[in-house]
């Protein structure tokens, strides 16, 4: 109270609690604490016993889509593409061009766009990336490796709400890498796409999936597949047809690829198990197998997993051909054959038998012959 008063502060004491009465002059004091700070400056800050903060800090985690869509920008910046960022609305006509139909009831369209350009919220990211594409060869960078995570949007059920989707989209198109002498001179191609694909699959932790023929309107027919994982197709690849490519004024062919990331977190986790490095030899063979171009190489490694069983521990495919030497319709399809037991050291009688034994699997399966090597 005597503090309070020397700063001229009128103090009631004859209430209770006691009341205090601000001088006009201290606009600055305006609640409670001001007052308690008053005393303290008087009294001294040095006479207040120090102490520590208490309570516990919780660790902050992020959500699972965010880490996931982290992971995935991380992946494909370090494999050397750009990320992009573009607007949610696209051009109908740009649709159309790709084979959507406009006034389709599954396409969210905007009641009151800013213009007739922007007017629908894009149901993929592909429209979106191709202009990027387009813009950067308008401005003499033909070069373009880029990649988009964003959501896309469609209608579904009768209340005409957005359903919104997590996706990661990926264009490449012109040369593979920069202009130097210590580079090549090669063209991003097909592979490229599908490479960044399960690359960006990789990285979420999916080991085993599927590639099979995917059939879309803005896609060249026979230059692009699906990838299936647990049976649910997660996303596509393939190669940009060319009225689309034309239509967009693109000079060199552009690769696509597209992975739903909510479909991924929808898929039960893999479990992670860790076993010692091999202790005993392995031994390898090489087969090539003369098919129809229709006969789906996958089908065929499928089955060459299958009668391999444990000791077969990989299978990679080194060599297509079609030309001289080969039928007409037909290609020359080879893999390379990793045989190894983890208790033993395999005999050349069990690995020749067993490479035998997937060779006639095949053989009466497809109907198709060995070609010499």
């Amino acid at each position: 109270m005597r503090i309070l008063q020397g700063l001229g502060f009128a103090v009631d004491e004859a209430k209770d609690p006691p009341e205090i009465v601000v001088p006009s002059f201290r606009r600055d004091v305006s609640m409670e604490d001001d007052l308690a700070e008053e005393v303290i400056r008087v009294w001294g800050y040095d006479r207040i016993p120090s102490t520590l903060p208490g309570g516990s800090l919780a660790l902050v985690r992020q959500p699972a889509a965010l880490r996931r869509a982290t992971r995935v920008r991380q992946t494909l910046a370090a494999a050397g593409l750009a990320e992009v960022i573009t607007y949610s609305f696209v051009d109908p006509e740009r649709l159309r061009l790709l084979g959507w139909d406009p006034a389709s009831p599954d396409l969210m369209t905007l009641r009151n766009p800013l213009s007739q350009e922007r007017s629908i919220l894009r149901p993929s990211l592909v429209p979106r990336l191709l202009e990027v594409v387009a813009t950067n060869r308008h401005r003499q960078s033909p070069d373009v490796g880029c990649f988009e995570v964003g959501r896309v949007f469609r209608s579904e059920g009768s209340d005409g709400l957005a359903r919104e989707e997590l996706r990661v989209g990926i264009a490449l198109t012109g040369l593979r890498s920069s202009r130097a002498w210590y580079s090549g001179r090669g063209s991003a191609d097909l592979y490229d796409a599908k490479g960044a694909a399960e690359h960006v699959l990789e990285s979420l932790g999916v080991g085993a999936y599927e590639v099979r023929g995917s059939a879309s309107p803005f896609l060249e027919e026979g230059r692009g597949g699906e990838f299936i994982v647990a049976g649910e197709a997660v996303g596509w690849f393939g190669e940009l047809a060319l009225g689309p490519q034309e239509g967009h004024d693109l000079a060199d062919p552009v690769f696509l690829a597209e992975i739903s990331l909510d479909r991924l977190e929808a898929l039960p986790p893999r479990q992670v198990r860790y076993r010692a490095l091999p202790r005993f030899p392995a031994v390898q063979r090489d087969v090539a197998f003369v098919m129809p171009q229709d006969l789906s190489v996958a089908q065929v490694e499928s089955e060459i997993r299958r009668r391999g069983g444990a000791l077969l521990k990989s299978v990679a495919l080194f060599d297509v051909y079609a030309g001289k030497g080969v039928d007409a319709g037909m290609r020359s399809v080879a893999w390379s054959l990793l045989f190894q037991a983890d208790d033993r050291t395999l005999t050349d009688d069990e690995v020749n038998a067993l490479h035998a034994a997937i060779i006639d699997a095949v053989k009466g399966r497809f109907k198709i012959v060995v070609r010499g090597m």
